[in-house]
């Protein structure tokens, strides 16, 4: 059989409901401020720490927040920060859904870390599949970092993020790593009101465009692989896609199985 031509055809399926404000994937004011419980698990975070209790992470007073009453810092307990000089690398994540046509996606916090020891103590922030373990520093999905950077935070620090829209569409941990060695001098840092937010697609109105697809091979046997791309289509909320062929180029086109991505 040979393959003349091949569209893709877009179903509509919602036309009624429009929106451009942001939707707040972690609240400053809530599990991004640690203000919704006294752990990390209570604001929906995961740490990884030492089975030594110094000079790790904490959900707690010992750094009051930018903001309420707690924030996450390095510390000895969750009242008191310490002067413990052991290195570690400790991390704290929770998993973040960023739905597909997503845009403007922005993820911003409060940083302090009074002591700066350039490339030794410091914060990274990661966005990837990944389950982080203690003592390993990641490696993929940098978002940001080193923090603070060329000078110390003596007090809270906005820092603001903007996360590709490749994110869009995707399931990852958002990952808070902090580095420190046994040298002097000795860091310890402390984060405080998580912000992450996101534009969402347009749920689509009117006719979609269904752009310009391309076959990788217009002829071939029953059986032979090829490959279908498009370009310039309507992307959004709502939206069906459906491959279709033909072997004359022309009606009756027939729905290709499981051709239902763009």
């Amino acid at each position: 059989m040979k393959m003349k031509k091949v569209f893709i055809s877009l179903i509509l399926y919602l036309i009624t409901f429009v929106s451009f404000g942001q939707v707040t994937v972690i609240s400053p004011t809530g599990d991004g401020g640690f203000e919704t419980g006294a752990t990390f698990a209570a604001n929906g975070w995961t740490v990884v720490n030492s089975t030594i209790t110094n000079r790790v992470w904490y959900c707690g007073t010992g750094q009051v927040g930018f903001t309420g009453n707690r924030s996450a810092f390095i510390g000895n307990s969750t009242i008191n920060v310490g002067a413990n000089t052991a290195s570690r690398v400790v991390h704290f994540y929770r998993s973040v859904s960023i739905p597909i046509g997503a845009t403007n996606i922005q993820l911003s916090f409060t940083y302090k870390q009074a002591t700066l020891d350039a490339s030794w103590d410091f914060l990274k922030v990661f966005l990837n599949t990944n389950i982080p373990v203690y003592g390993t520093q990641e490696v993929t999905g940098q978002l940001g970092g080193e923090y603070p950077g060329v000078s110390a935070y003596a007090t809270y620090t906005s820092v603001s993020i903007t996360i590709p829209n490749t994110y869009a569409g995707n399931t990852n941990n958002l990952i808070f790593t902090f580095k420190c060695d046994a040298v002097s001098p000795h860091a310890y840092g402390a984060i405080d009101n998580i912000s992450l937010v996101y534009t969402p697609a347009v749920v689509c109105s009117g006719t979609p465009n269904a752009g310009t697809s391309t076959i990788s091979s217009t002829t071939g046997c029953s059986g032979t692989n090829f490959t279908l791309n498009a370009t310039g289509l309507s992307i959004g909320t709502g939206i069906s896609y459906q491959w279709q062929s033909s072997p004359t180029g022309s009606a009756p086109w027939t729905n290709i199985i499981g051709a239902t991505t763009s």
